[in-house]
């Protein structure tokens, strides 16, 4: 059965399970872990279905991620300018912008944002959202930022940053982060810190209210996807309306 892209989607879970299946396609790029909705016929929400075939069999759904190493720096000549921002420009991309320089409890400092981790033209590689550093936990953070009117569910959204952190080589990064001049005035502590004993933490980014945060407040009926979230060990933060146009940015940590 093709796999196809549908806001209400109508299959029964064997339907559902069938299309997941196909394995030529990246987990996160897959069309049916964003669906919204349920399995017509046990009624469980599709990203209930995926999480727990997922949680299956992990590596089988990771399967097949190159880790990528960057000959050049993964840290960009960033400045968080935005007044050169096209029509065009995503709102996660304006959004980070806004967020540089800032400081997230939990986070830490944004010391850049937009990280390619491409090394050739024709790799198969995003970038990540953003980069947070803690200096007091001494924890880089790789953010997955889904602006207010995002369309995506939760799980696509952890899907996509766990794919970037097994992409990404996390060895280099620490030491590029060490070595650059423009992080080095954001974080002074930086210069002086082992790049190996810096810890890593996978974060998802999302607004109240949001597509993606809608399962936060109905725990108990995405056990599933609550599970591998704690599997994958990734930590969820969630910002107020407009909390990034502040001076310091408030976003709370939930309990998974």
């Amino acid at each position: 059965m093709s796999e196809k892209v549908q806001k209400n989607p109508h299959y029964s879970t064997k339907e559902a399970m069938d299309i997941f299946k196909d394995w030529t396609t990246p987990l996160y790029k897959k069309n049916c872990i964003n669906w919204s909705g349920v399995t017509t016929d046990k009624k469980t929400p599709y990203i209930e279905v995926f999480s727990e075939m997922i949680l299956e069999d992990l590596e089988k759904c990771f399967c097949g991620i190159e880790r990528i190493t960057r000959s050049s720096t993964y840290i960009q000549d960033h400045d968080g300018n935005t007044s050169d921002d096209k029509s065009e420009d995503s709102a996660e991309k304006i959004i980070a912008k806004t967020l540089y320089g800032k400081y997230i409890e939990g986070l830490g400092s944004i010391i850049d944002y937009e990280v390619p981790l491409k090394n050739l033209n024709n790799d198969k590689a995003g970038k990540i959202d953003l980069l947070a550093f803690d200096k007091a936990s001494n924890t880089l953070s790789f953010i997955e930022l889904k602006n207010e009117n995002s369309t995506e569910t939760l799980l696509r959204c952890i899907c996509e940053i766990e794919t970037y952190f097994r992409t990404i080589d996390t060895g280099k990064l620490k030491i590029d982060i060490r070595e650059s001049k423009k992080i080095k005035e954001l974080v002074p502590e930086i210069e002086n810190t082992d790049p190996e004993t810096i810890k890593i933490q996978k974060v998802v980014l999302i607004y109240e209210g949001s597509k993606p945060a809608k399962p936060l407040q109905e725990q108990d009926k995405y056990k599933n996807l609550f599970r591998l979230i704690n599997e994958l060990e990734i930590k969820i933060f969630c910002m107020e309306s407009g909390a990034h146009k502040g001076q310091s940015t408030i976003a709370k940590k939930v309990e998974c």
